[in-house]
């Protein structure tokens, strides 16, 4: 026959092997949420408007999620090939070659370590054109053309999958004209 003592001592031992185990699921489970509420999410939203008789075309970055977005590489690809953005120059020859005549643009990039935070939102292409409210499907059709591509990841360091807009066309919409 068992001694008490030993039955005591297994339960007690069985006892603590499930509160270790209860507490360090515990600890997984709250690490899991941690990472989770502090999750960037980053989407382009592209639309067009018109304003009287000038035509916009505008490409927006937002982080829609819960934390910061720490950018390690950003890029923006027209037919696949890279547009360069930090020669002024060149962005310029650029706008000019594949718009006609543009009134005013702005191209934004965002350089390796830039962090976005959450809810934030930046226009990444903004382009008008005056009296060009006739042509604004095609210029659509030409602004879908542009790839933007960011590699970023979260405050824990974890790389998020890379972002493009190629596989978030769906996006586009056209604003409503003010």
């Amino acid at each position: 026959m068992l001694n008490p003592e030993i039955i005591i001592s297994f339960a007690s031992l069985l006892v603590a092997l499930c509160a270790l185990l209860f507490t360090w699921y515990q600890v997984r489970l709250s690490r899991e949420h941690n990472r989770l509420s502090v999750k960037p999410h980053i989407t382009t939203f592209s639309y067009s408007k018109t304003i009287g008789t000038d035509a916009y075309l505008i490409v927006e970055l937002m982080n829609n999620g819960l934390g910061p977005a720490i950018i390690i590489n950003f890029k923006i690809l027209f037919d696949g090939d890279l547009v360069s953005l930090n020669d002024q120059k060149k962005t310029t020859e650029h706008i000019k070659e594949h718009f006609q005549q543009p009134q005013d643009y702005l191209v934004a990039q965002l350089g390796p370590g830039y962090v976005m935070p959450a809810n934030e939102t930046r226009s990444m292409i903004q382009l008008k054109f005056p009296n060009a409210s006739g042509l604004q499907d095609d210029y659509e059709a030409l602004l879908d053309r542009y790839d933007v591509v960011i590699e970023y990841k979260n405050m824990y360091n974890d790389v998020l999958p890379t972002y493009t807009t190629e596989d978030h066309k769906s996006l586009s919409t056209s604003a409503p004209n003010k």
